[in-house]
């Protein structure tokens, strides 16, 4: 008979790291990174995995509900056990419970495929694609009284490192949203794709505005205009819209994704496997995204863990399809963040590509000392 490997040990690291300038956004100011790491143990290999939007709390529903739940359950069947904590959901269908699953699905995948020695992509039926093209999500607002400053300058730099492809923020103030997009044409032409992101910032009224004038630039397509919930809000904007209505970041389970879906609201999936349910339910609304044609772009912020995590996803998305737009494949923060260089340093091909890593599991290896310089506090469950 042949020995399973079980789940021998849960670890949960709180990792923080101060930012060298704020970062803004339409409705946030962000002054450090912050995230749960979280690493399986089973078969003698490890596995990691993370989510970032409620750290704390995520941390104390793996150790005292979650974590002990699945110690000793089969790392070898992750869609087994990520069923056994959907099951202990109770009230909490869409909120912190969900993040703390993703970080534990996440790591139960990646152990898994280090178990079987092949990569993430391999262990999920593929990779469909050994390079896939980036772009660079940013600029970012600024703090103090231009929050549009510097972001030609910033774009400069983003192309010299590789990137052709930005995702800029805006949303703060409208008549400035119009004049750094006519800027940016002016400067880099019409060629450069150029996507725009509200963050939830907007009313109705003001995205209507803003939605309208937003095909003279050739922007590809408009991310999270409205706040997530607002599902008659999304789907009158995308029945009005010429530019795609991208969202999905800030959801968390397949249905929330359906009930969008079915009105008609999304244009572009982008769920963060972080937050959504982890690696299994990522792949459920890829799925649900590719029944209705729709492209499907993960969102990825925060570490190396989701950065690694969600490139092995991307890489087994479907072909076949062409869409009017060229939609670039993977999102890669461009700006100063120790946490995302855990593993080194990101790279970007001259094309800009990046390539998929055929390493084992998500191709990152981690351990207790490169985290250290950043852990502010760590639990465990499990021997």
């Amino acid at each position: 008979m042949t020995t399973r490997p079980r789940i021998e040990r849960i670890d949960c690291f709180q990792v923080r790291w101060p930012m060298p300038e704020p970062l803004a956004n339409s409705l946030s100011v962000f002054r450090e990174r912050a995230a749960l790491i979280v690493s399986v143990t089973a078969g003698g290999k490890t596995g990691w995995g993370e989510t970032w939007a409620q750290p704390l709390a995520a941390e104390s529903i793996i150790t005292s509900s979650l974590g002990p739940a699945i110690l000793g359950a089969d790392a070898s069947a992750p869609r087994a056990i990520w069923d056994s904590m959907m099951r202990l959901l109770g009230r909490d269908r869409s909120g912190i419970t969900h993040m703390a699953i993703s970080a534990l699905d996440m790591a139960i995948w990646d152990v898994s495929a280090r178990i079987e020695d092949m990569s993430l992509a391999r262990r999920l039926g593929g990779p469909v694609h050994s390079t896939l093209p980036t772009y660079a999500s940013g600029p970012f607002l600024k703090t103090g009284d231009d929050q549009y400053r510097d972001m030609v300058p910033e774009i400069e730099g983003y192309l010299a490192r590789g990137f052709n492809a930005v995702k800029l923020r805006l949303g703060a103030d409208l008549r400035s949203d119009l004049r750094v997009l006519e800027q940016i044409r002016i400067k880099f032409g019409d060629a450069l794709p150029v996507m725009a992101d509200f963050n939830q910032g907007l009313t109705r009224f003001d995205a209507s505005r803003i939605l309208a004038e937003l095909p003279a630039f050739g922007v590809l397509f408009a991310e999270e205009p409205l706040q997530p919930d607002d599902t008659e809000g999304y789907a009158e904007l995308a029945s009005r819209s010429t530019t795609p209505i991208a969202a999905g970041e800030s959801l968390a389970g397949l249905r929330r994704f359906k009930d969008l879906i079915a009105a008609n609201a999304l244009d572009v999936v982008q769920p963060d496997v972080a937050l959504c349910g982890g690696v299994t339910e990522y792949m459920r609304i890829a799925a649900l995204g590719e029944a209705h044609g729709l492209p499907v772009i993960p969102h990825v912020w925060s570490t190396s863990v989701i950065h690694a995590t969600s490139l092995q996803l991307a890489a087994v998305a479907p072909t076949g399809r062409s869409y009017a737009l060229p939609m670039p494949a993977f999102e890669i923060d461009p700006t100063p963040n120790a946490l995302m260089e855990l593993g080194g340093p990101v790279s970007i091909n001259a094309d800009g590509t990046i390539d998929v890593s055929d390493r084992p599991g998500i191709g990152l290896d981690l351990d207790r000392d490169l985290l250290a310089p950043f852990t502010k506090s760590r639990s465990s469950v499990g021997r």
